[in-house]
């Protein structure tokens, strides 16, 4: 990852507000969320089934009407799910089918009054109301605005960006250890120590590596035996071939030597000629019924030979496989590294969310306006926005009651 490079113009002021809040924004922008509803539109590919591929919708029995496969549940999942659905409908007719499936309605949220960017923004699941404003570029500031406020919305975004590189470190570390044995060849999954490096990876995470690791180590082994049982039975075809062939040899052997005594007997009148070219006959159809078998025991040598190398390199390949998805994890882990300590860089000079826990950056008040709701509800900084809720920012004046309280007024 390329960081951005912000410059100072000497002689300015140094608006390290803005930089901090286009570095944390540069480094974590959330990923769009894949539940799927109703009237959503997908592009489905499955690349054994061009009848079957193209862009469709949710219909309203929440299920997507897949040609030559029928109803498919799709309401309610998530873009995985629904793949893992589909590769198994399909894998009654194909093996192994490739599926691939892209959700193409937008998921947004919107944000309107004092920020700087108002609008529609990705939704993202688990998304806050203090991201959402970080996303709109901050609030709209003079000098009445208390400063910890924007702070804090960097320092949220960047909060989450560290506790999600923890997370995808984790799930990397699996991955790590999972392609570790499958290179080493191990016959169980490994009994890892993940507190070594890292917290403990999710339940799900370990669940679905050792899903995995169990799926291609039975794939692998499948292929081998399969490969095996092959040469077996090409084997036993070639142990025929040498004993026809053995066979062949003796019986022209024999002809020759029964050739030979009837030719002596006619040169001195005792036999015919025509026994003698009767036996010539045999033995050419005989030398011929010796060279197509000659013929077969090549094909099936051959054969067995193609039979060894694919078995050598089923593992071969399977572990150069291996190590590539290895190097990818490894390089995967050390750009979240660097990502994770800018991210804590970002969290260390904001003093995160404890700006607002703390009751600071008082000076705007936040609503959500719910999708489908006829009247916002109050909100404030960590509120979870669903997708089309629209955040509304307001700034507020204080004024002070009898008893020395300040009231908000819009």
């Amino acid at each position: 990852m390329t960081l951005p490079i912000i410059a100072i113009a000497p002689g300015k002021g140094l608006n390290w507000l803005a930089a901090l809040m286009m570095l944390g924004l540069f480094l974590a922008s959330p990923a769009a969320s894949q539940t799927l509803r109703v009237g959503d539109r997908v592009d489905i590919v499955i690349a054994e089934s061009a009848a079957a591929s193209g862009e469709f919708r949710v219909g309203d029995d929440g299920a997507i009407s897949l040609p030559g496969f029928g109803l498919i549940s799709a309401a309610g999942r998530d873009l995985r799910a629904l793949e893992e659905d589909l590769r198994r409908t399909v894998g009654r007719i194909f093996v192994e089918p490739s599926v691939a499936v892209q959700l193409l309605t937008e998921r947004v949220v919107y944000v309107t009054g004092n920020v700087a960017t108002p609008g529609a923004y990705a939704h993202s699941e688990g998304l806050r109301a203090i991201q959402l404003i970080a996303l709109a570029g901050g609030t709209r500031r003079d000098r009445r605005d208390d400063d910890d406020w924007s702070i804090a919305v960097t320092g949220v975004r960047a909060e989450q960006s560290v506790a999600q590189a923890m997370d995808t470190l984790s799930a990397l570390q699996v991955r790590i250890d999972r392609l570790e044995a499958e290179i080493g060849r191990a016959a169980e999954w490994p009994d890892v120590d993940f507190d070594r490096r890292l917290p403990d990876a999710p339940a799900d995470v370990v669940s679905r590596e050792r899903a995995l690791f169990e799926a291609r180590a039975e794939q692998l082994t499948s292929r081998i035996a399969i490969s095996q049982e092959i040469r077996r039975s090409r084997a036993t075809e070639l142990d025929a071939h040498d004993a026809r062939i053995a066979e062949e040899l003796e019986y022209l052997d024999q002809l020759e030597e029964e050739r030979a005594t009837l030719q002596d007997l006619r040169d001195r009148g005792l036999a015919t000629a025509e026994r003698v070219n009767t036996l010539i006959r045999d033995a050419s159809r005989a030398r011929t019924s010796l060279l197509q078998s000659e013929i077969l025991r090549n094909q099936t040598r051959a054969a067995l030979s193609e039979l060894d190398q694919d078995i050598a390199s089923a593992t071969n390949d399977f572990v150069v496989e291996a190590q590539r998805e290895l190097r990818d994890a490894r390089l995967g882990v050390a750009n979240l590294q660097v990502e994770r300590r800018a991210q804590q860089e970002i969290v260390n000079i904001t003093g995160s969310s404890r700006l607002i826990l703390d009751g600071r950056g008082r000076g705007f008040v936040l609503q959500v306006l719910r999708a489908g709701a006829e009247a916002a509800e109050p909100a404030d900084a960590l509120t979870m926005l669903g997708i089309d809720d629209v955040l509304i920012v307001s700034r507020r004046d204080a004024e002070t009651d009898e008893d020395g309280l300040e009231m908000l007024t819009q």
